[in-house]
């Protein structure tokens, strides 16, 4: 594990000073991010994250995750974890102070799609949905799913039209109807109104 104790130098970009350049950012197809470090907690070295993915037990079951920003990217041990809501604080080997924790800000924190182990039928990894085309029922292309977004009451597709509106649809039983990953193909059945430049809106 590299060393990360209290007295490490910072970067001017403010990364971790172990962090090894990679040559290219991380293929998002390859790398699942689970959470995005938000700020730091206290003065111990934990730090907040918001939830990236849609099993925030993840978190839990991955004690060894990668780190990355941008071309930069460090292997890390989170000892300590704690959920709540969206968000998790967590707390990793090595880095024992509020000017440590800095360093990790705003990089993402994940595994490699090889080490997740297999899900089971009707649950998706939201990386895969991201880039889906968003259809209705009667085959009419509402957008694309742009971004999910885990909420208090349920999660939710960001779906982008080809006027760059931005529509939210809840990702519940009653609306998405099914979806074809082979096809890259989400469908639903929107409530009337909720996509106003829908031809299935139209009279």
């Amino acid at each position: 594990m590299p060393d990360l104790t209290s007295g490490a130098s910072f970067t001017s970009d403010n990364r971790p000073p172990d962090a090894t350049p990679t040559s290219n950012d991380l293929d998002p197809a390859d790398f699942i991010t689970i959470a995005i470090v938000a700020k730091p907690r206290g003065l111990r070295g934990e730090v907040k994250c918001s939830l990236e993915s849609d099993f925030p037990a993840r978190l839990k079951d991955h004690k060894q995750l990668m780190w990355h920003k941008g071309p930069h990217k460090l292997s890390v041990t989170v000892s300590h974890v704690r959920v709540s809501g969206a968000v998790a604080f967590l707390t990793i080997d090595g880095v024992n102070s509020r000017a440590e924790a800095e360093g990790f800000v705003g990089g993402r924190l994940g595994v490699m799609r090889s080490e997740l182990p297999e899900i089971a039928d009707g649950e998706y990894y939201w990386v895969d949905l991201v880039g889906c085309a968003v259809c209705s029922t009667t085959g009419v292309v509402l957008g694309t799913c742009h971004d999910v977004l885990r909420l208090p009451a349920q999660d939710v597709l960001v779906v982008i039209d080809q006027a760059n509106q931005e529509t939210l649809v809840p990702f519940v039983d009653a609306i998405v109807n099914s979806i074809d990953l082979a096809r890259r193909m989400i469908i639903i059945d929107p409530p009337r109104g909720m996509f106003s430049n829908s031809a299935d809106d139209e009279d």
